[in-house]
């Protein structure tokens, strides 16, 4: 078990990179704030989301900035989606990288590991007291969206930006 584990993460890499990545700090208790769920929607296996929010839009490190969390579908991956208390009341630039990996071609026949990343930023104002979660939507290796809903409402948040990804996002981040 233990050698396939090494295999797996020594072959994707990034799972052992997500993990050594700052944890987010979340605010102190009677400081305004809302949650932030992750959602995984990868079919692979192994496949991942993590999640890293910053208090800048250029994904630079800072003492508010570091990683919520990663949830998916992989050999090691034990966290499961659970609610982050985020800052309220500030702007929250969320990196959501994406990741699927997968050994089995499309003819359905055992090949080479095939990995597929793609990391999208959004930003938006949290409220107090409401919860969100946060997914991502790969529609083709390399291009994805970023996706936050209100949980009570369905919708976005009115302010929901998407602005351009920087590569900060990609090195720096998740």
């Amino acid at each position: 078990m233990t050698r396939r584990l090494c295999a797996w993460a020594g072959a994707a890499g990034l799972a052992l990179l997500a993990g050594c990545a700052t944890r987010y700090a979340e605010p102190l208790p009677g400081a305004p704030a809302a949650t932030l769920t992750i959602a995984h929607q990868g079919k692979d296996f192994p496949s991942w989301t993590t999640v890293t929010v910053f208090d800048n839009g250029g994904c630079q490190a800072s003492p508010a900035s570091g990683r919520i969390g990663t949830v998916g579908k992989a050999y090691d991956l034990s966290e499961k989606p659970k609610p982050t208390r985020v800052r309220a009341r500030q702007p929250l630039h969320v990196a959501v990288q994406g990741t699927s990996s997968s050994a089995v071609s499309v003819t359905g026949v055992n090949g080479p590991l095939t990995r597929y990343t793609c990391t999208s930023l959004v930003s938006f104002t949290p409220e107090a007291g409401r919860a969100y979660t946060v997914s991502q939507r790969v529609y083709a290796p390399g291009r994805c969206k970023a996706v936050v809903t209100d949980d009570a409402t369905q919708a976005p948040p009115p302010d929901l930006a998407q602005p351009p990804t920087p590569a900060a996002c990609e090195s720096n981040g998740p």
